[in-house]
């Protein structure tokens, strides 16, 4: 795809051409929040939100890219190669971890002194 890329990220191929696909932008986090959780809670995200979400990107690199040109691209062999991209260059994996992190230090009990 031509034009100057103006948001960095993560280069992917599909159909033979290479794209950047960047962090989501918070109005794209607002808008499929749910769907992404269930990403991290270990379920099979739905191809269609795979999708929406790679389409939500790319579309701040290349603003002419059609949510169906992204259809053609996802597939089930490829669908969790793009979702965890999307997900890492977001930075939404790395801040799920911390949370979960904080979660299970607060739930702890403290250490003994002895």
């Amino acid at each position: 795809m031509t034009g100057a890329v103006k948001v960095p990220g993560v280069e992917m191929v599909f159909d033979g051409a290479t794209y950047v696909v960047p962090p989501l932008n918070a109005a794209a986090v607002k808008q499929y929040r749910e769907a992404a959780a269930s990403f991290f809670a270990g379920a099979v995200p739905d191809i269609e939100v795979v999708v929406k979400l790679l389409h939500a990107a790319l579309a701040r690199n290349y603003p002419a890219i059609a949510v169906e040109q992204v259809e053609q691209w996802v597939d089930y062999g490829n669908m969790l190669d793009v979702m965890d991209t999307v997900m890492h260059t977001s930075g939404l994996a790395a801040k799920v971890g911390e949370m979960s992190r904080r979660i299970q230090a607060a739930m702890s009990p403290p250490a003994s002194k002895t």
